[in-house]
């Protein structure tokens, strides 16, 4: 299996219209200050305003422990049985729970909710849902994503 390097900031890639990686973050606790925070805390709404103003992150993200942070695996770096949860960093219930996975695992992924609602195309009565067609890329000979033809980074967001 391949995927594209995780840093502590990675672009969206695309392939063609076609997104094969959306935009990643790490974030540890230095991120919130080195702050620990219980109940209802206006720090940790600061902490998080600040954080995604510097870092660009959007609204609505999903966290899963650092690579590593769990053990060792043999699964890309991943423990194979933690799955994503969905954060909206405007929910303060969320922003607990974001905050109490940096304090336990030192560090998390943050990945970017694609689509957001308000872009999906799926739309019922009962409201909105989308789906993700998942598949491998495999690597040219220099291992990178420049070993791919037509794999390109999304040019950075402006503020």
């Amino acid at each position: 299996p391949f995927f594209f390097e995780v840093r502590p900031e990675s672009p969206r890639m695309r392939l063609g219209r076609c997104i094969v990686q959306r935009r990643t973050w790490i974030v540890g606790g230095e991120d919130l200050g080195g702050l620990r925070f219980a109940g209802a805390d206006v720090r940790l709404l600061s902490a998080v305003e600040r954080l995604r103003a510097a870092r660009g992150l959007p609204r609505r993200v999903f966290i899963r422990p650092a690579a590593g942070r769990l053990g060792p695996t043999k699964l890309m770096g991943r423990h194979k049985d933690h799955k994503p949860v969905f954060i909206d960093l405007e929910s303060y219930l969320s922003l607990d729970l974001f905050a109490s996975w940096v304090r336990r695992h030192g560090a998390i992924q943050v990945t970017e909710m694609l689509p957001i609602p308000e872009e999906s195309w799926w739309r019922e009565p009962e409201g909105v849902y989308c789906y993700e067609i998942r598949a491998l890329v495999a690597p040219g000979a220099s291992g990178s994503h420049r070993g791919i033809r037509g794999v390109r980074p999304d040019p950075p967001a402006r503020a």
